[in-house]
């Protein structure tokens, strides 16, 4: 019969770029301080705003969520997004991740410490203790254009973003993120086409000539205008309140982060820095409070087809779901097919006004229920709920994903059936829903 079984790893691929932390980043500092000390190339910290307004996300339902229905998209509370405590707590907790951040840095590393609105001097303030003030590289004005006007006031339109090196050894690479000069003339320089047919403009000091090339890469300043803010309907949206570009990120790792280096994330959100690391071939370290947002991280490094391994750290376990599946064995494998899930429930509302405000969590997902066999009997199944499902084989508490399929806008439908190779272990099926909590089920053979 079919057992829910507590998971506290799952690894997914055949090589492992990146490891996913579900953790309170307090709770493993020390394990992360002896584990990775001195393995980072970069560190990126996104700290949560010392704020009490609640921050909201947005959650599909099924094939109608992802397709834009308004009364299966409900905007869902994302409390992991803020800090409540008093501004003391906050400025502690956030020089302790800046100090962890410092342990984990190789001597060629560096650290970028995105200040939240209103706290940049507050920041600025906590690197220059944890780094030292002399090691302050660059205040970074990231200009993203989006954004309300203002009433009595000037629009706030952009971020600060504060680059520090641990040390003078630091690893930056400037043809990485160089950008050509352009065949705009400037200043009083004098326009030119050398015999080779490139465009140069020059001009005579001191009686020596000093070429500048057109096509020649001229890294950025410490203004960026480039990178737009993620507009309402971008692709790259996944409705997290938050969400980052991944240009942003990607321009940080190219810049500080050599080739198969190491990226860390300690306050990961909705995915962009390991996503923007996977694709550039580095590897990842990310750290976040939330099932939700490690679950968006997740579908957007597997629809990229990236091996990670993700950890339920301590205080993370999982929640407890009613639900059901058959398993049919051949030559070749396993058939595992989901036959039923959940319980009892009530309909989503058909009131477009009224939204899935309504629908009560306790009776569609949480109900504490006896996971049981059903064999052939026909079995209630409601896969709206359903975001996500992966089959693979379980050993000491570990899943190995051999298969899985998740929910996106561009392919919102999930199957039920997956194909299940020959393994090592029992066969295990994990399911997530559209908030991001999960189930692990482990097949137990009768008589054992």
């Amino acid at each position: 019969m079919w057992m829910q079984m507590p998971c506290t790893s799952e690894r997914t691929g055949t090589e492992q770029r990146g490891v996913l932390y579900r953790a309170d980043i307090r709770e493993i500092a020390a394990m992360l301080s002896e584990r990775y000390a001195q393995r980072m190339d970069m560190v990126y910290l996104d700290p949560p705003a010392l704020t009490r307004r609640m921050a909201y996300a947005k959650e599909c339902i099924g094939v109608q969520g992802y397709r834009g229905e308004a009364a299966f998209v409900r905007r869902m509370p994302q409390a992991d997004n803020r800090f409540t405590g008093k501004q003391s707590a906050y400025l502690s907790f956030v020089q302790e991740v800046t100090a962890l951040a410092k342990t984990m840095l190789k001597p060629t590393g560096c650290l970028y410490m995105h200040a939240p609105q209103g706290m940049t001097a507050e920041m600025k303030m906590i690197c220059d203790t944890v780094f030292g003030k002399r090691n302050c590289v660059n205040e970074i004005i990231w200009h993203y254009g989006a954004g309300g006007q203002a009433q009595n006031g000037y629009a706030r339109r952009h971020d600060t973003i504060y680059l520090y090196q641990k040390s003078k050894k630091r690893y930056f690479n400037a043809k990485a993120v160089g950008m050509p000069r352009g065949a705009e003339k400037r200043n009083n320089l004098k326009r030119n086409v050398g015999a080779d047919g490139r465009v140069y403009f020059s001009t005579r000091v001191g009686g020596k000539e000093y070429r500048y090339y057109a096509d020649a890469l001229v890294p950025p300043d410490d203004v960026w205008m480039d990178i737009s803010d993620l507009q309402h309907k971008d692709p790259e949206r996944c409705g997290y309140d938050t969400q980052k570009p991944e240009a942003l990120m990607a321009r940080l790792l190219s810049a500080s982060c050599p080739e198969d280096g190491w990226a860390a994330d300690l306050f990961c959100g909705s995915g962009a820095l390991p996503v923007a690391a996977a694709k550039q071939g580095k590897h990842f370290l990310a750290v976040d409070t939330s099932d939700w947002a490690l679950w968006l991280t997740r579908k957007r490094l597997d629809e990229q087809q990236t091996g990670y391994c993700y950890e339920r750290m301590a205080g993370a376990m999982q929640q407890r779901v009613p639900a059901a599946f058959r398993l049919q064995a051949d030559k070749a494998g396993y058939q595992v097919e989901v036959c039923g899930f959940g319980g009892p429930r009530e309909a989503l509302p058909k009131d477009q006004g009224n939204g899935p405000q309504q629908i009560s969590w306790e009776q569609v997902w949480l109900q504490q229920a006896p996971v049981q066999n059903t064999g052939t009997e026909p079995v209630e199944q409601d896969m709206r709920w359903v975001d996500g499902i992966a089959v693979g084989y379980w050993d000491a508490d570990k899943m190995k994903v051999s298969n899985g399929v998740s929910r996106t806008a561009r392919h919102p439908e999930i199957s039920t059936r997956f194909f299940l190779p020959h393994g090592t272990g029992r066969p295990c099926v994990r399911i997530t829903d559209t908030q991001g909590r999960e189930g692990t089920f482990v097949w137990e053979p009768e008589g054992r």
